[in-house]
């Protein structure tokens, strides 16, 4: 009866565990997609009513005006492509085509990359700020 309720207690740890992991991931992800669609709808926002047409095209487009411009399409273009690599991976590793060991490093490298775009964007940001 006590093995029992010990390995209830056990199972029941670390179903917690696994949970409270998968919250913190999830809330992320959820940061993440309220960012985009506050982005969004700042476009909305400013766009609405707009038909594109030639002589507004570049409204639509982000074309970059000057080094720092570029650079910050560089950062959000490199952004894109790590959160696609994410979820490639999580998805490889979900359906067994990798192994753990290979999930782990790649998410490592990938957070490490994402981690140093996040404060080049910022920095870029901030020196787009002092120049407008």
């Amino acid at each position: 009866m006590r093995s029992t309720s010990l390995k209830l207690k056990s199972s029941w740890k670390k179903t917690t565990l696994r949970l409270n992991k998968q919250t913190l991931i999830l809330e992320g992800e959820i940061a993440g997609m309220e960012e985009s669609i506050s982005d969004m709808k700042q476009f909305i926002s400013k766009n609405t009513g707009s038909d594109v047409s030639e002589s507004n095209v570049d409204d639509f487009v982000f074309a970059s005006k000057d080094g720092v411009s570029e650079m910050l399409l560089e950062i959000m273009a490199k952004e894109q492509a790590t959160e696609d690599i994410l979820e490639m991976v999580k998805s490889y590793y979900r359906k067994k085509t990798i192994t753990l060991g290979q999930y782990l490093e790649t998410v490592r490298e990938q957070s490490e990359e994402q981690f140093y775009n996040l404060a080049m964007k910022r920095k870029v940001l901030a020196l787009l700020k002092q120049s407008s």
